[in-house]
């Protein structure tokens, strides 16, 4: 019963989390990129979660961070490559785009008469924070789980992003894609991510 329930609960995050690029789309006038970037913040916010959750392990157990630097240092590089690779998709599917403005666009767009990055990175940030004390310190997940286990569920979790981003950027090579369906492409992967992470 509790692990449907934890199911549930986990369905439900996932469908709230496909709410602001939905709204975003299509009421507020965001782009594909703005959607992308939405999204690469909501990965950095989480892979610094997974550092948080890693010390809160090594306080609670002991131990050393330098025996988890080649696991650490393998998610790093996977994060690194799924940005390279959505650069490239970008790029592909919008050779035009110039992404330094994009990203200063993202920033500064204002909804209300705000600024949206000075609205988003605090509420992903605070969503991460949230989703850390309850689905990992309340849960006591720092008492039972290594920093091994963790890490390990985590680059599984990371290679399947990878390999969902370069399919579709690989697709994008063969296939001119309109951005509604590299919307849906984009948000069937990262609800996948989610789901298992």
């Amino acid at each position: 019963m509790y692990s449907n329930m934890r199911v549930n609960l986990k369905i439900v995050q996932v469908l709230a989390d496909l709410l602001i690029p939905v709204l975003g789309y299509f009421f507020w006038g965001w782009g594909l990129f703005f959607i992308v970037l939405y999204y690469l913040l909501d990965l950095l916010v989480s892979e610094v979660f997974m550092h948080l959750k890693t010390r809160a392990i090594l306080l609670k157990q002991g131990g050393a961070l330098l025996q988890s630097m080649g696991l650490i240092g393998v998610g790093i590089a996977l994060i690194v490559t799924t940005l390279l690779l959505v650069r490239i998709f970008m790029l592909q599917i919008h050779p035009e785009i110039n992404l330094t403005e994009e990203i200063i666009a993202f920033w500064s767009y204002k909804d209300m008469g705000i600024a949206q990055g000075y609205v988003l990175i605090p509420l992903v940030a605070f969503v991460g924070f949230q989703r850390y004390k309850t689905e990992f310190i309340q849960q006591q997940k720092h008492e039972s789980l290594t920093v091994s286990v963790l890490w390990k569920t985590h680059l599984k979790s990371l290679l399947l992003l990878l390999t969902l981003v370069g399919l579709i950027t690989g697709i994008s090579f063969f296939i001119p894609l309109p951005d509604w369906i590299c919307l849906a492409l984009l948000l069937g992967a990262t609800s996948t991510y989610q789901l298992v992470r």
